[in-house]
């Protein structure tokens, strides 16, 4: 769950059974960079990103720059489908949809850096409502992911290939244990056949 309070923005996200408490300022319309000073997200190691409802980008944080290689001057007013979603848009637009609907959605999502390396990124992401109660702008927390993937993967390969040694093994067994009585046979027959050929 994410909860939200007015600015300078608080979002209270519970992971498990951590809670940890966001803080970012999000610009207002007369408001600039050097106006609202540091913010405390900047601590964070997670990506924490602010878009307007279309997806530009308002607010990203120094998690953020680390972990997609975009500097927050560079980001700023572009949107996040051409930062990140290049080669995943219909998993972001599905992502986005849910996040409409729903008001909050959390997930495992595709996206890109600057160097269109890909990565798999944990996102927690909110509506952020104005005084009247609609949504203004989505939040998102992302969290980096892919090597911990990479290591589940390799893990679950490792699981199957062990399985499939053992039913290997166990059938090769099942065959040794078919085949013996054949091959006792088939000597048998021939220590028959060669025995009646010494006596002509």
């Amino acid at each position: 769950p994410v909860m939200i309070t007015s600015s300078p923005l608080r979002v209270r996200v519970a992971v498990g059974a951590k809670v940890r408490t966001v803080w970012a300022s999000v610009p207002g319309p007369c408001e600039t960079p050097d106006s609202m000073g540091q913010s405390r997200s900047d601590i964070a190691t997670d990506a924490i990103i602010v878009q307007d409802m279309d997806g530009v980008v308002l607010y990203w944080n120094m998690g953020a720059e680390r972990m997609y290689g975009w500097m927050a001057a560079e980001a700023k007013g572009k949107n996040v489908r051409d930062l990140l979603y290049k080669e995943s848009l219909p998993q972001y637009r599905a992502a986005k949809s849910a996040l409409l609907e729903k008001g909050q959605w959390a997930g495992e999502i595709h996206q890109q850096t600057k160097e269109g390396k890909a990565l798999i990124a944990e996102g927690h992401w909110t509506l952020v409502p104005e005084s009247a109660g609609k949504p203004k702008s989505m939040f998102a927390i992302n969290t980096d992911v892919t090597e911990s993937k990479k290591v589940e993967s390799q893990y679950l390969r490792a699981q199957r290939m062990e399985s499939t040694g053992t039913l290997a093994s166990g059938i090769a067994h099942n065959l040794g244990n078919l085949l013996s009585p054949i091959l006792l046979s088939i000597q048998m027959l021939m220590r028959k056949f060669t025995d009646e050929e010494s006596q002509h």
